[in-house]
């Protein structure tokens, strides 16, 4: 059987997504060891991704857009705490080099109705709306090739891909 060009791709097309889902298990499992205060963090030996920095805070993870837009969470750089109350700023570099500090504010009623939606699993604290203010900034300055007016952004309510971000958080069903 002849594949099509259609289905090479569709084919191509799943091996990244199921790569991209090994490495995001891997990192949330790094996390979880992080956060419950254990130094060693065994590599798992299912996941291909070599680790070739330590995680220091001086190293933060650049978040790169396919327009060449690089996002940075300061708070990686500073070694200051993580916000925790929906209002994240994140440092912006467009392809040019111009950098400006932009601010994603996620509304109070969606932190509270999502807490109660999700049965307390993404709370008002949890590192879920630093990950939902990322992703929105992201799809913003791909979406417009631009800054944000006013270097701000506000999420009043879920898009598709938050609410599928939201539906697997928390829940443990990476390979381990």
């Amino acid at each position: 059987m002849r594949l099509t060009s259609e289905q090479i791709i569709q084919q191509e097309l799943a091996q990244r997504v199921a790569d991209l889902s090994a490495r995001v298990c891997e990192l949330s499992r790094r996390v979880e060891s992080i956060d419950s205060g254990s130094d060693v963090v065994a590599p798992d030996p299912k996941t291909k991704t070599s680790v070739y920095e330590s995680d220091e805070w001086s190293n933060p993870i650049e978040f790169m857009t396919e327009s060449g837009f690089v996002i940075v969470r300061p708070w990686e750089t500073d070694g200051s705490p993580p916000p925790t109350d929906g209002r994240c700023r994140f440092e912006v570099i467009d392809p040019q080099g111009n950098e400006h500090i932009v601010g994603v504010n996620i509304s109070n009623r969606l932190i509270t109705d999502t807490a109660a939606k999700t049965n307390g699993r993404i709370g008002p604290l949890d590192s879920f709306w630093i990950c939902c203010a990322e992703r929105r900034l992201a799809s913003y300055v791909e979406e417009h090739n631009s800054f944000p007016a006013a270097n701000e952004i506000t999420v009043d309510e879920f898009d598709r891909e938050d609410i599928l971000l939201a539906i697997r958080w928390g829940k443990s069903d990476c390979p381990q």
